[in-house]
């Protein structure tokens, strides 16, 4: 599809303009943001301090007060005073824009609301509001005179006092209706307690009873530390020995991380997060300066889990057991680290510990060497499979390379990917070609039998991401830009994601702004995408002209060359088969894909 630019009014409603985002961005001091962050100190025009976003001892990190940017020279990261604060508090961009324009007093529009809308705004609301008196219900208990004992119970296991603080842990007594008659004096709904999971309905109508009892509490926090759950660890002997609350209209455990809000600044200066398996090893390893430390709620992780953690690094390490089980649970993940191009390494804790106990037994520096030495999950379930089996047998290599081959073509890089092809080749003894034949004709197989994309050639594709920067920031390129129909070529699993959004903006604009597809996009991940494209610097192109046109020629010959490819493999399977009506046809795109080659090739003089 090519769209024509035509200028529309904007059908968008309840979206903030363009004119009031300039003016908040105006009156919004970059610095006094910032500086709730990282400690800056004046030099020359700039403020230079620390990046909050990946640990360093040398400051790389500059503000721009006049011109109310950032950068950091160390790790590239960069944009303007919402940039900043989306990549600090984990926000998306309206939320951004609406609490920096609370700060400096600036009124915003408010967003009309349906009945329904403004119905379940309202319940949610209440929501919190009953989880965050529940978890001071908690907390009070824990400090109080019945919480001795899980105070103890604590320390022994090693959590320190200011963990228990800055986690809100809390107590539930061995009472029915301890909460229930805390929530009754707060004037809370008990129907909206029971959909929190907060309390469970008696035998007698209209009677409650606690849902937590005698148990250890966390709480479950969103990104902006509102309490969103709970889980309860039983203190003395009994099933379930965890309980966690069920999921509400506030709380999702798909889509849930426990201990990210206290983790995050953490995890962008460390420039990993360390995922582990449950509360105890979270708190333990905090309480011993490990800060950069998840885990998930009881369930195997999620994409929707991994895509929250990319907001805040690319480059994650798996604590989990050793055993079969936990291995077996960690390559269910491998698809979705490799899809997600997160770069994924694995741990394993010596003698079957998990690292609450190593941590505690072998301190803090054992466990960030291990860490420092993890090898990739790649790496560690080839070397895992060679030890179930004999490596040296025909039957054993095959259970191998039918185990990784799966693997090995979901990665997206083709440089790591030859690199991966390789080093099994070399550990099974066989020839690198050998697997390569093997992806092929698996790709060929998922071709033939479904007409989903196959696994991308590259991560990020930085043609692609030069061309969006480009129409972002020189509205002049979108009109030639789009008459190529270029845009549905795009590859880039990301900015394949977006072009829907950017398509939509131009039929009800005429053109496209950062500002409205940063309202408009409703996935946080391509927000932040949109942000880091619309406010980079563009110092390393000199032509923005010139360089839209390499961009759109290099993209559409990248997508000939593969049409090629796909049509001689297809010519060949139905040579093989005496198909030869089919290779008649085939032949017949063949010759067009010639002639739209050399269209292309004439592309480059008429774009300018």
């Amino acid at each position: 599809m090519i769209l024509t630019v035509i200028m529309k009014p904007s059908v968008y409603k309840g979206i903030i303009s363009s004119e009031k985002i300039e003016e908040i961005r105006r009156s919004a001091n970059i610095r006094e943001i910032v500086s709730e962050y990282v400690t800056v100190k004046k030099t020359g025009r700039n403020y230079v301090g620390l990046c909050p976003f990946h640990a360093e001892k040398t400051p790389s990190f500059h503000v721009n007060e006049e011109r109310g940017s950032f950068k950091c020279f160390g790790c590239g990261a960069g944009g303007d005073v919402f940039r900043f604060y989306m990549m600090m508090a984990g926000v998306p961009f309206p939320e951004a824009v609406r609490e920096i324009a609370g700060r400096y007093g600036i009124r915003l529009p408010q967003r009309p609301l349906s009945p329904r809308q403004k119905e379940e705004n309202d319940q949610n609301q209440e929501l919190y509001t009953i989880t965050e008196d529940a978890a001071r219900h908690f907390r009070n208990q824990l400090c109080g005179p019945s919480g001795e004992a899980p105070r103890r119970y604590l320390s022994e296991r090693g959590i320190s006092s200011s963990c228990i603080e800055v986690f809100g842990l809390g107590y539930a007594p061995h009472l029915w209706e301890g909460l229930v008659s805390y929530l009754k004096k707060k004037g809370c709904s008990f129907d909206l307690a029971l959909k929190a999971g907060l309390i469970r309905p008696g035998q007698r109508e209209g009677s409650y009873y606690d849902y937590f009892r005698d148990r250890v509490m966390f709480p479950i926090q969103d990104v902006r530390g509102r309490v969103i759950g709970f889980g309860g660890r039983i203190l003395d002997a009994g099933e379930p020995k965890y309980l966690n609350s069920p999921e509400s209209p506030i709380y999702s455990k798909s889509g849930s991380l426990y201990g990210l809000f206290q983790a995050r600044q953490a995890i962008q200066k460390e420039g990993r997060v360390i995922l582990v398996e449950g509360y105890f090893d979270t708190l333990s390893l905090f309480s011993h300066g490990i800060h950069n430390v998840v885990a998930p709620l009881g369930t195997a992780l999620t994409r929707t889990q991994l895509q929250i953690l990319k907001r805040y690094s690319q480059s994650m390490v798996l604590v989990f057991d050793g055993d079969e089980a936990g291995v077996k649970a960690m390559a269910r993940s491998l698809p979705l680290f490799l899809s997600e191009r997160i770069e994924a390494r694995a741990v394993v804790l010596p003698g079957g510990k998990d690292p609450d106990d190593f941590v505690c037994e072998e301190g803090d520096d054992a466990f960030r060497e291990l860490i420092v030495r993890a090898p990739s999950v790649l790496d560690f379930y080839l070397r895992w499979l060679m030890q179930q089996i004999d490596p040296d047998t025909v039957e054993g290599k095959r259970h191998v390379l039918d185990q990784m081959v799966p693997h090995l073509s979901a990665i997206s890089d083709p440089i790591s990917r030859g690199l991966y092809i390789e080093r099994v080749a070399q550990r099974l003894g066989v020839r690198s070609e050998q697997i390569v034949a093997l992806l092929q004709n698996m790709r060929v197989k998922t071709d033939s039998s479904s007409d989903a994309p196959g696994p991308q050639n590259f991560m990020h594709d930085a043609t692609e991401r030069d061309l969006i920067r480009i129409i972002l920031q020189h509205p002049d390129s979108i009109p030639s830009v789009v008459s190529t129909g270029v845009l549905e070529d795009l590859q880039d699993p990301e900015i394949a994601r977006l072009v829907p959004w950017i398509q939509r903006c131009l039929e009800s604009e005429g053109t496209i702004k950062a500002d409205l597809l940063m309202q408009i996009v409703e996935d946080k991940q391509l927000q932040g995408l949109v942000a880091q494209l619309a406010y980079s610097t563009m110092e390393d192109i000199v032509d923005w002209k010139r360089t839209t046109v390499d961009c759109v020629v290099k993209i559409q010959s990248r997508k000939i060359q593969k049409d090629f490819e796909r049509n001689r493999t297809y010519i060949l399977q139905a040579q093989e088969k005496g198909d030869h009506e089919r290779v008649n046809k085939l032949q017949l795109e063949h010759m067009d894909l010639i002639k739209r080659r050399k269209q292309l090739q004439a592309l480059r003089q008429n774009l300018i």
